[in-house]
């Protein structure tokens, strides 16, 4: 465990020199790890292998915290990425913009987590923590502990689970209000709030032509 503090120090002050922004040196891994597992990635939440789908869970917490106690709310956001990315594609199939999916994505999730789409074979089957000190450009240092959950599930009760949920959530009527909030908040933004000088949509069309 020393000796790779010290390799991260030595290679941390090779770069020193061409390094403009903060640096990030590795002091301490889960069972004295050489690298960090593949799948332990923050720019990749879900993806499916030999017919399991996975999701990661990732939080950074203070360098002094206790991996253990950490490990439960990482654990938690990886059981809970199978919803996010139910909504996700929600979004999709309804147009929703990136814009507007932070300020009515947790109102959707909500409801995903209320209706509980049936996971049962859905667990968490990997871990993985390191401790790191970052130094910024400035010169000013602090230590940060990140922890990462590996939760899979087949991937057929996964889709089957997506599709039950898609279903119900067109269905709601809590649902179908938020999406009519952005379908407005998305024509105000296009047509700045004036309405008239837009072409009227198909269906506006087809019921006046009745």
């Amino acid at each position: 465990m020393k000796s790779m503090y010290l390799v991260s120090v030595a290679l941390a002050a090779l770069a020193s020199g061409c390094a403009s922004g903060p640096r990030v040196l590795v002091l301490e891994r889960a069972d004295d790890l050489k690298e960090r597992p593949s799948w332990a990635s923050t720019t990749r939440s879900n993806y499916s292998s030999g017919g399991n789908t996975f999701f990661v869970g990732y939080i950074s917490v203070p360098g002094d915290s206790s991996p253990s106690a950490a490990f439960n709310m990482s654990d938690e956001k990886a059981l809970s990425e199978p919803g996010r990315s139910m909504v996700s594609d929600f979004f999709d199939q309804n147009s929703v913009g990136e814009d507007l999916r932070a300020a009515t994505g947790q109102r959707v999730l909500a409801s995903v987590r209320k209706a509980r789409a049936p996971m049962p074979s859905l667990q968490v089957t990997g871990r993985y923590w390191e401790r790191v000190q970052i130094v910024e450009s400035s010169g000013s240092e602090r230590s940060e502990l990140r922890i990462y959950s590996l939760a899979e599930v087949p991937t057929g009760e996964y889709s089957s689970a997506k599709q039950e949920m898609l279903r119900k959530l067109r269905g709601d009527p809590e649902i179908k209000g938020i999406l009519s909030e952005v379908t407005k908040k998305q024509r105000d933004a296009a047509f700045g709030g004036n309405e008239g000088s837009r072409a009227p949509a198909a269906a506006e069309t087809a019921e006046a032509a009745q």
